[in-house]
């Protein structure tokens, strides 16, 4: 496997400004059996890899818990919060063994560095099913 590209590394973990975007996210995605989590950060992406424990229980209502008095208001709490307890019984645990961040300054920057013509192929118009091409 090569190296990968500086505008996708991240030596030594989040730093704190990435760490506190993904700590505001809702959503996520996971992809296994390698479990891969992907976020969208405001300018670019971040994913960590590493190993996932499956909980469930008491200790699984608990996180539960936790969480949507992470995220809800009280208004929430009261209407959305009844449903998420009524059918939540199972949490996935991530821990992450390596993080990757890019942004897309130096995404973009690196693609003009190997001779790619953004204005003429604007990100918008890379990926099946995010342009009017797809």
């Amino acid at each position: 496997m090569s190296e990968i590209p500086a505008p996708y590394r991240t030596p030594h973990g989040l730093d704190a400004g990435m760490r506190k975007q993904l700590l505001a996210r809702n959503n996520a995605v996971l992809a296994r059996p390698t479990v891969t989590v992907f976020f969208s950060v405001e300018s670019g992406w971040a994913s960590c890899t590493g190993t996932a424990r499956i909980i469930t229980g008491d200790e699984a209502t608990r996180l539960h818990q936790l969480n949507r008095e992470r995220l809800l208001t009280e208004a929430g709490m009261a209407t959305m919060g009844l449903l998420l307890a009524a059918f939540e019984d199972t949490t996935i645990e991530i821990t992450p063994g390596r993080w990757i961040a890019w942004n897309d300054d130096a995404v973009l920057d690196t693609v003009d560095s190997l001779g790619g013509d953004i204005e003429a192929h604007p990100p918008s118009t890379w990926w099946k099913g995010l342009s009017a091409e797809g």
